[in-house]
């Protein structure tokens, strides 16, 4: 969902503006293409810029914030963080009158009457009214109402997107819901104590949201219809920590098995939990456990791994099934690592996992397995290229490189000339003992006839430009054997 259309008028153009600044690489964007993308008229364009002054004000740190335009006719941004972007962005939800009408509509419609609610948020019957249409208007438009996981419970998907909206644009900045803090915090308590693990601080928030989403839905009548686990939970810690959350909530909520369930879905698809039976992961996420075997399938049966014996499989497997497990039940918006052209530097490292990861996105596109939109597939990219970097050694990749270091002066110089090979850990490269034909690349303090290689001479220590250079060869060579890979495969 795009959550700045919950924003006010003035604020969603702010908003967009803002980001088109911080976007720049100057910095900069000038009025006559703010007027072409935006339609805004001068006054608008004037009225943007003040507010947009008074709002970076507002979250700025010990150095000002601010837009200027000391060249006529293009704007500048100053000193803007990404910090700050969210910051701003909370404030113009908190002042989003869709926002007050969807906090009332999702968590307090059974606790209060629409005409006290809008009289304690400082609205106008009208504007409530005027503000309920819009919202429903946008929440179908952004298909709020539509699954997006494999369980199609409407609560679920409710909880989903609500869970979502809150984790994405509260994210550390700011607490939702206070009055729910000493609940949670007795909640959190009774985790730490049952399963006796620490949280990174990104899991404890991301608990913390979804505790207190679900408790606001439970509060305002939001029952699930549809079992998120089919079979019982036999795992005695997690039984215990269930047992203590019914306890802590019982005399406010009610909170049947289902509802338990629930939770430990939660706790099993953010790896918050390590189940003892290891059944228990792939009959909760079918469709996980299918994805995992397609892409470790597509993987072991093509041609990029020429050595399986060196690859830890179920290092692998796990690493994968855990993206899948995510993605496939509480699957949350990416608003990091979506950047398509970051991938560009992974592309060029490692061609062989960018073949692989590519295809497969391709392909799970077409099933329509799983809704996988722009940034999905950016943040999915990712994912894969990690679990494959981590998991793959180089020695088992097809586009590995292979280089064999020989000069005149003896170890002291190879040696030196290795050690630092090893900071391009990443580029796959296997550092020969003997001049086999396997060689890629032949370095050395003089040239050699014997040598059929591609030579590298370096007469004196390296310089940073040789290290260029020699990285532009290793990534040439590694593309070089994926092409001569693709002309074996169109003729098979």
């Amino acid at each position: 969902m795009n959550y700045a259309t919950l924003f006010n008028d003035d604020d969603q153009t702010s908003f967009i503006v803002l980001h088109l600044l911080t976007d720049s690489d100057s910095g900069t964007v000038s009025r006559a293409e703010l007027t072409e993308k935006l339609d805004l008229t001068r006054y608008q364009l004037d009225k943007c810029f003040d507010n947009l002054n008074n709002d970076l004000s507002l979250v700025a740190g010990e150095a000002p914030s601010y837009v200027d335009e000391t060249i006529q006719g293009v704007w500048h941004v100053n000193n803007v963080t990404a910090d700050m972007l969210q910051r701003i962005q909370l404030q113009y939800l908190y002042r989003a009158t869709k926002y007050v009408i969807l906090e009332y509509q999702f968590f307090y419609s059974t606790l209060s009457g629409k005409t006290a609610f809008a009289e304690a948020n400082h609205l106008s019957r009208s504007s409530f009214y005027s503000g309920e249409r819009a919202l429903a208007k946008l929440l179908k438009k952004e298909n709020f109402y539509a699954p997006t996981s494999l369980i199609e419970d409407p609560e679920f998907t409710i909880r989903l997107h609500l869970f979502q909206l809150y984790y994405t644009l509260f994210n550390d900045i700011d607490d939702p819901f206070p009055d729910l803090d000493e609940l949670v915090t007795q909640l959190l308590a009774a985790y730490h104590r049952c399963f006796n693990r620490a949280l990174a601080p990104t899991q404890e928030i991301k608990l913390s949201f979804f505790l207190k989403v679900w408790l606001k839905r439970l509060g305002n009548q939001g029952h699930l219809t549809e079992d998120t686990i089919t079979t019982p939970v036999t795992d005695e810690t997690a039984i215990d920590f269930l047992g203590q959350v019914q306890q802590l909530l019982g005399d406010t909520y009610v909170v049947s098995q289902q509802e338990l369930d629930y939770v430990y879905y939660f706790l099993l698809s953010q790896a918050l939990v390590d189940p003892k039976n290891d059944h228990v992961l792939a009959d909760t996420f079918p469709l996980a456990k299918r994805l995992t075997d397609d892409f470790i399938k597509s993987l072991s049966g093509g041609r990029i791994i020429v050595s399986r014996d060196n690859l830890n499989w179920a290092e692998l497997r796990n690493s994968l099934f855990s993206v899948h497990m995510q993605y496939t039940s509480f699957y949350i918006e990416p608003t990091t690592f979506t950047d398509p052209s970051k991938t560009t530097f992974f592309r060029d490292l490692y061609p062989a996992f960018d073949i692989v990861i590519t295809r497969f996105i391709t392909n799970l596109v077409h099933s329509h397995l799983v809704p996988v939109n722009g940034n999905g597939q950016v943040n999915l990219y990712f994912s894969y290229m990690f679990s494959l970097i981590n998991s793959v050694p180089p020695e088992a990749v097809v586009d590995r490189v292979h280089i064999f270091v020989d000069f005149s002066q003896g170890c002291l110089y190879s040696s030196y000339v290795k050690k630092s090979l090893n900071a391009f850990d990443n580029a796959n490269l296997v550092l020969e003992t003997q001049l086999t034909d396997d060689v890629d690349i032949y370095i050395s303090d003089f040239h050699s006839k014997k040598v059929t290689a591609p030579q590298v001479v370096w007469q004196d220590p390296p310089t940073p430009n040789d290290w260029s250079n020699l990285a532009d060869m290793i990534l040439e060579r590694k593309h070089s054997k994926l092409k001569q890979l693709s002309h074996i495969e169109e003729e098979s």
